[in-house]
Order: structure tokens, then C-alpha cells, then sequence
């Protein structure tokens, strides 16, 4: 039982499912509400995993019918949001109701993926326009 256990591990799938890249791993968020941008993903990121989930994170990119966001973080950090899921559900959820998870396959994506969510305009680094996305 250990062993299959741990062959569904992030450290067990050295390839992100989203982009192929070597030692990171892909993971979704799903959303009670229609979400137009990507900067809500990295807003619940930061805000409930810290600056470094949201700094790591990479290729975003929303769902095609707008209801979430798949992107891929380090193994490292990926084994940290592991030690976070609900053990029966295997998933985390915050009080907004969005749902975060580690995807079996990749759903329709809608365009490219974004950046850390961080404003390349911006001269102090910080999130830019701080629009939630949400419609």
C-alpha cells in the first residue's frame, strides 16, 4: 500500500503534466465563480500558501469555460501542498469554496499561459492592477 502511495506522489511524476518540464509538477484550481483573469489563482496563492507558491508558480493558464486555472510549481513545493490536502478528498479548499488539486489530465485551456502574476509595469514589483478577475 506504501509503495502505491507513493507512486502518486508529485516526487514519483518528475514531469509538469502541463508543460513536460523536468521536476515540476501541474496542479489545477477550480472556482465557484467564472474567473476572467489569472491574477485571482495567484492572489489565493499567496494569500494562503505564501509569497513563494506565487513567485514559483508557473505557466497559468485558465480554463476554456473560465471556472479555473492549471499551473505547475517545483517538487519541492509541491510536496509542501501535498502535506496541506484533505487525505479522504485529496484536494484543498479554501473559505471562497475554491478547490485546489493535482489533475489526472488537462482540461480545455483558454490562451496562453501568464506570469507569476507579478506587473512588469510596475516599478515596485507588486500585483499590478489588483482586479480580482471574478465577473
Amino acid at each position: 500500500v506504501a509503495r502505491a502511495l507513493a507512486s502518486m506522489s508529485p516526487a514519483a511524476q518528475p514531469l509538469s503534466l502541463l508543460s513536460s518540464r523536468k521536476d515540476y509538477h501541474t496542479w489545477a484550481f477550480r472556482a465557484k465563480k467564472e474567473i476572467r483573469k489569472p491574477t485571482y489563482f495567484y492572489l489565493v496563492l499567496d494569500t494562503n500558501f505564501g509569497d513563494k507558491f506565487r513567485q514559483e508558480a508557473r505557466s497559468m493558464t485558465l480554463f476554456k469555460n473560465g471556472t479555473g486555472a492549471v499551473f505547475e510549481l517545483p517538487l519541492h513545493l509541491s510536496n509542501e501542498i501535498e502535506a496541506k490536502l484533505d487525505p479522504k478528498t485529496l484536494m484543498w479548499s479554501n473559505s471562497q469554496g475554491d478547490v485546489l488539486y493535482e489533475p489526472s489530465h488537462l482540461p480545455p485551456l483558454a490562451g496562453r499561459p501568464e506570469s507569476n502574476g507579478m506587473s512588469s509595469s510596475s516599478p515596485r514589483g507588486g500585483y499590478g492592477n489588483r482586479e480580482s478577475g471574478i465577473r
